[in-house]
């Protein structure tokens, strides 16, 4: 029989927390859907009072942000637990963190109220870092080469590019970015930093941005 206080029948959400939490490592190349599951069964073992969905097979339920591509880390990605009584926030997180696999943490957990707006709602802008191998520097794409597209791309007006997202008219990219510019990690490697916001209920790719900001083949 289920431990009492996670029952698997539809349960009123009471309370929400907001986890912040961080995949990195070779955990990174886990899809957004192996990710949730990821988090069902640390939740399944910490047996925290969860409300469930409704159905034949009632699922804790969690709402995840937007998804990352495979093989990029996500060091402040967001998810919403719901709960039926008010949980802890600090234990909630202490708890999951002891069970969550190596590469999978949670950073931390705030309360949110239950009817605020869902995270797909409200979440409009992100940031992303990303630095190109060795070997691809070794083929050119070096930080003077992202500094000259970058800045390029900062002197026009406009950036239109054909058959983005499948559209018959070119698309201007340029509301789909906020900011660009080229950066540096902790060892001295280039890379390129982004924020990128929803334009016309649309999100730009970071993989995109590098093939029409910064001229980086699609194979690369």
């Amino acid at each position: 029989a289920a431990p009492p206080s996670v029952s698997a029948a539809p349960q009123a959400k009471a309370y929400r927390l907001r986890g912040v939490s961080a995949k990195t490592g070779l955990l990174r190349f886990l899809s957004h859907l192996e990710v949730a599951r990821v988090f069902q069964r640390a939740l399944a073992r910490v047996n925290m009072p969860m409300a469930f969905s409704q159905g034949y097979h009632p699922l804790p339920l969690i709402s995840f942000g937007p998804a990352l591509p495979v093989g990029m880390e996500g060091l402040r990605e967001l998810a919403d637990f719901f709960f039926m009584p008010v949980v802890d926030a600090e234990r909630f997180v202490e708890r999951m963190n002891q069970t969550l696999p190596d590469g999978v943490r949670l950073i931390e957990a705030y309360p949110v109220d239950v009817k605020a707006p869902s995270l797909s709602a409200s979440l409009t802008r992100f940031e992303f870092q990303v630095f190109p191998s060795i070997t691809l520097a070794h083929r050119g794409l070096t930080a003077e080469h992202f500094s000259r597209h970058i800045e390029e791309f900062d002197r026009q007006a406009t950036r239109l590019v054909e058959q983005f997202k499948h559209r018959a008219e070119p698309v201007d990219i340029k509301p789909f970015i906020a900011s660009i510019s080229t950066c540096v990690d902790a060892l001295g490697a280039s890379g390129v930093s982004m924020t990128l916001q929803s334009h016309d209920n649309c999100l730009m790719k970071p993989e995109e941005v590098l093939q029409f900001v910064c001229a980086v083949p699609q194979d690369a």
